[in-house]
């Protein structure tokens, strides 16, 4: 076989049967110190509108209805800013509504993958937080959140083109905050019966292609 005679198509197709390559993820960020409330919130909202603009189709969760069936949460409970926000140098809202309470941190498993993910994060304080992105397949990645001041509002989102991310963990580091407005985008995963006519497909064209140099 002669290996010269594969062209930049077959290398692409062995890419895409090996798997989406793992990227460094894209961040969209921003603080405003002591705000309580969207309106008072100039660089989160702009930094959102960004990432919405990037992303295009996604979907939306506020906390206000039924999560996703493909959505599953854990170490947070979901609830008024009212019953959150106890105290106020807090500075912790809900967007409207419901959002979470996340003063442990929180986990989501993704039934269906997922390459983007953002949200406003209020009543910021601690600058040690992080999300851990687990992929499929087992790695890993630790994004650093950015830091924060006396209380405010933080929208932090990513887009990790083609990535294939099944759990997020978020810590807060002890710090409560509201969690709320959450963007989620799918990833389409090719079916293995899929998968298996092309790698079918591919094999054929490779023979093909040796016994053209021969």
């Amino acid at each position: 076989m002669n290996l010269k005679a594969l062209s930049s198509t077959s290398v692409l197709a062995l890419s895409l049967l090996a798997g989406p390559a793992q990227a460094v993820p894209i961040i969209y960020t921003a603080y405003d110190e002591g705000s309580t409330s969207l309106a008072g919130s100039p660089n989160a909202s702009a930094a959102a509108a960004s990432f919405d603009a990037a992303l295009g189709s996604h979907t939306l969760i506020d906390f206000e209805s039924a999560l996703p069936a493909d959505v599953s949460l854990t170490g947070s409970t979901v609830g008024s800013a009212a019953t959150r926000c106890s105290t106020p140098d807090r500075h912790c809202y809900a967007t409207s509504g419901s959002s979470l309470a996340a003063g442990n941190g929180a986990g989501f498993d993704f039934a269906t993958p997922i390459d983007a993910f953002g949200a406003y994060f209020t009543g910021w304080q601690i600058s040690t937080q992080t999300l851990t992105l687990t992929y499929a397949g087992g790695a890993t990645e630790v994004l650093d959140m950015g830091s924060g001041g006396r209380g405010g509002t933080r929208f932090f989102g990513f887009i990790d083109g083609g990535a294939q991310i099944v759990s997020i963990s978020y810590d807060s580091a002890s710090d409560f905050t509201g969690f709320d407005d959450l963007r989620l985008r799918a990833v389409n995963v090719p079916e293995p019966a899929g998968m298996a006519l092309f790698g079918a497909a591919f094999a054929g064209f490779a023979r093909r292609r040796c016994r053209a140099a021969a």
